[in-house]
């Protein structure tokens, strides 16, 4: 099982390189529509995560700064299932939702002010919000510096990394591994794609964007790591399916959800 998978990882890999050597960069595609909501900071996206979620460990790389994603890895009750999302922007006011139908962690930024809170749906479908507790929610201040270096989060560090990589450069956060366009065709199920890669040390990764007349439908992407001499020894993918990219912020996200207050900071003396 463990060959196979890395024989599939080497053929999406040499997949990549091909189109490389065949496709030049400069010309406009089909991405320029969503690259320019991105931009401009306003529309809602809504896309459905196959792949699962690993757990993060107290091993796993920790910065200093924070990060500007949501961590996901760190949720029990969103680990190894699919996850469904939905995110919102409208300029300084940004919201996003990882979860399912019972469950989601949700994040909304309403400018200098950021808001961490949970969606619980019982049984009964009746749904609770908990923040610092049940029904109660603190403002946190908006974490701009990680903001800079990472850009905007669409959701876990890996879907923003996708999203991202389509960015002119010097339009990403300072932070953000540059990617490069390589490739575009068509597949015989009718739809047409673009690649990205970008290459570092040891290893390099592949985006593909999938569209269906010319709708962006699905997004996969694979992280390989090389031995000394070059060749693939392992590999994550990670697969979305777009179910919604508009040009409009859903405003009804943009606010904090009934039954859900500001805890009020209390005043020093």
């Amino acid at each position: 099982m463990r060959n196979k998978r890395k024989l599939a990882m080497v053929a999406m890999a040499a997949s990549f390189v091909m189109n490389a050597a065949l496709c030049g960069t400069a010309f406009a595609d089909n991405l320029d529509t969503y690259r320019n909501l991105l931009l401009k900071k306003v529309y809602t996206i809504k896309y459905t995560n196959v792949t699962f979620e690993p757990r993060q460990t107290n091993r796993d790389k920790v910065s200093l700064i924070g990060s500007n994603y949501l961590d996901i890895g760190k949720v029990d009750a969103l680990l190894y299932k699919p996850t469904q999302s939905v995110i919102v922007s409208d300029r300084d006011k940004r919201y996003e939702e990882v979860g399912n139908e019972n469950y989601a962690t949700c994040r909304l930024q309403l400018a200098d002010n950021t808001y961490v809170f949970t969606r619980i749906k019982d049984k009964d479908n009746k749904v609770t919000w908990v923040g610092s507790k049940k029904g109660e929610v603190i403002a946190d201040k908006t974490n701009r510096y990680a903001q800079l270096l990472q850009g905007d989060s669409y959701g876990n560090e890996t879907v923003t990394r996708m999203l991202n990589a389509c960015l002119p450069n010097s339009r990403k956060g300072a932070g953000i591994t540059t990617y490069t366009k390589v490739g575009e065709g068509w597949l015989d199920n009718g739809l047409n794609y673009i690649d990205y890669r970008s290459d570092g040390a040891g290893s390099f990764e592949a985006i593909r964007y999938y569209f269906k007349d010319w709708t962006l439908v699905k997004i996969a992407s694979g992280m390989y790591f090389l031995n000394s001499n070059g060749e693939i020894i392992d590999g994550k993918r990670n697969i979305i399916h777009i179910t919604e990219f508009k040009p409009v912020a859903e405003e009804n996200y943009l606010k904090l959800p009934e039954g859900l207050k500001v805890k009020a900071n209390k005043k020093k003396k």
